[in-house]
C-alpha cells in the first residue's frame, strides 16, 4: 500500500508543532491531572528520531512516533510498538498509521502494536482498528498511589 499523500519534510523538525500536539494529546489523555513538560517531550521525540529503531512522523494536522522492538520471549520477531498518536483532521489519523505500518513492514515487523485511549472514541477506534486488520489484544491499568 502507497499513500497518495507524502509528508512534508518541513514539519519533521517542527519543534513547536510537536509540543503544541503533545500538549493537545495530554489534555485529552488519562494523565491530564499530571504536569505537560515540553521539554522533556520534546526531548522524547528527539531520541527517537535519533534511535536507529526508532520512527517519527509529523504532519500538518498530526504526529506519530514508535519503536521497533524484539518479543521479550521470541527475540527473532520483531514488534513494531506505537508511543504515541495524534491528529487533528479527518483521516489524518489513518494517513499517519499507515505510514508507520509502512515503515514496520520496510524494517522487519512480523507484528504492529497500537494502543488507544479508554475514553467516549474507544468503540469507533475498535471497529476502526478492526477494519484495518487489528486485533485487540491487550487492556491497560492504572492505579494512582
Amino acid at each position: 500500500m502507497t499513500l497518495r499523500r507524502t509528508f512534508d519534510p518541513a514539519f519533521q523538525d517542527d519543534d513547536e508543532r510537536a509540543i503544541e500536539f503533545g500538549r493537545k494529546f495530554h489534555a485529552l489523555s488519562p494523565w491530564r491531572h499530571e504536569r505537560f513538560d515540553p521539554e522533556a517531550s520534546i526531548a522524547f521525540v528527539h531520541r527517537i528520531q535519533e534511535n536507529p529503531d526508532g520512527f517519527y512522523q509529523c504532519s500538518e494536522d498530526g504526529f506519530i512516533g514508535g519503536v521497533l522492538t524484539p518479543l521479550w520471549f521470541a527475540p527473532e520477531t520483531l514488534l513494531a510498538v506505537e508511543l504515541f498518536w495524534y491528529s487533528e483532521s479527518k483521516g489524518e489519523g489513518a494517513r499517519l498509521r499507515q505510514v508507520f505500518e509502512q515503515w514496520a513492514e520496510r524494517r522487519g515487523a512480523k507484528h504492529i502494536q497500537f494502543s488507544a485511549l479508554a475514553d467516549q472514541h474507544e468503540p469507533a477506534l475498535r471497529r476502526i482498528m478492526a477494519r484495518s486488520g487489528y486485533d485487540a489484544v491487550e487492556i491497560g491499568f492504572r492505579k494512582t498511589l
